[in-house]
């Protein structure tokens, strides 16, 4: 079965799944933050402790738990500890991601892996109010530091593109698109790009020179900084199609790093059980960005969800099966 989703919006996925779990008369519990991992005498998870609103719940698994927290992404704190470089840095996982559930396992004994392991896209600076997302179509962007040089090949993986624009002097850089880019974007980059321009996160200009201008960059060098990008571009475009930056007006945004992604978490196996040295912990399993291994140190764009699916699906058939 194959499921396509109508609005531009993560939340189709959340409607989607929820709506088929109260049909099945699964009760959701809403502003319940998971805490504590529970075990019996003999070592076997048989639930979990939370906090709802003021007072704490004690929650007892029928066969076991699936432990599908997210990442902790958006734990400043946990992040800072894992790789330095990220200190200050903003970060667009969703709030819930805090790793607490994380936290909870590995103290029973799960074993974790990669935890500094932490992808980074372009996004705002930290006193930037609204993310441009200029850098979405890869054929059509360019990155240029404070001096108006290409520094880095947009075409990068995101570590590389996060170690080179991390070790900036200003730990940013600015992304630049013409107008036939904007124009091939979704509505929702078109209108943000439109707000940024109105606040200041974006700039607008008609020519080159005036852009420069504009980013306090010498005109001379950005304007060959372009030509000898779309140079390239048509040397290459048999093997990559790219498209040059050459249509008026051009807009340009600084962008920094923000934390998106952790691919460090739980160590689990095939079937999803949590292991702790290569043991199953007994009632214990784990699918999506909790757990760490599956996507290696550099995760590719999209697979996000596939991950979460296809082991989200697994979880629940084998905590069925062997719990």
């Amino acid at each position: 079965m194959f499921h396509f989703y109508k609005l531009k919006t993560r939340t189709s996925y959340v409607r989607a799944l929820s709506s088929e779990a109260m049909s099945r008369k699964v009760q959701i519990l809403k502003s319940t933050a998971g805490q504590k991992l529970l075990q019996n005498n003999e070592g076997r998870v048989i639930g979990a402790e939370a906090r709802q609103k003021n007072k704490g719940v004690r929650i007892r698994a029928d066969k076991a738990v699936i432990l599908t927290a997210g990442g902790f992404g958006a734990n400043q704190r946990m992040v800072e500890s894992f790789d330095e470089r990220l200190v200050g840095l903003p970060t667009n996982c969703t709030t819930g991601s805090t790793g607490e559930m994380l936290l909870s396992a590995a103290r029973i004994g799960v074993s974790t892996v990669d935890l500094k392991a932490i992808q980074c896209l372009p996004g705002p600076l930290p006193t930037g109010r609204i993310r441009v997302r200029f850098h979405n179509d890869v054929s059509r962007f360019i990155l240029i530091n404070s001096e108006g040089k290409r520094f880095v090949d947009e075409r990068s993986r995101r570590d590389e593109l996060t170690d080179r624009i991390l070790s900036t002097p200003q730990k940013s850089c600015f992304c630049i698109i013409d107008n036939d880019a904007l124009v091939m974007a979704d509505l929702i980059v078109q209108r943000d790009a439109i707000r940024a321009a109105e606040t200041g996160d974006a700039i607008k200009a008609d020519s080159i020179e005036e852009l420069a201008q504009k980013l306090g960059i010498d005109s001379a060098v950005l304007r060959q900084t372009i030509e000898e990008r779309n140079n390239t571009i048509k040397a290459d475009n048999e093997k990559n199609k790219r498209f040059p930056i050459a249509k008026a007006p051009f807009w340009a945004a600084r962008v920094g790093m923000c934390v998106h992604y952790t691919m460090g978490g739980l160590v689990i196996d095939s079937s999803t059980r949590c292991l702790s040295d290569g043991r199953p912990v007994p009632g214990l399993f784990a699918a999506g960005e909790i757990t760490g291994g599956i996507h290696g140190r550099n995760r590719i764009g999209g697979n996000g969800l596939a991950d979460a699916f296809t082991f989200g699906m697994i979880a629940a058939e084998q905590a069925l099966k062997n719990a």
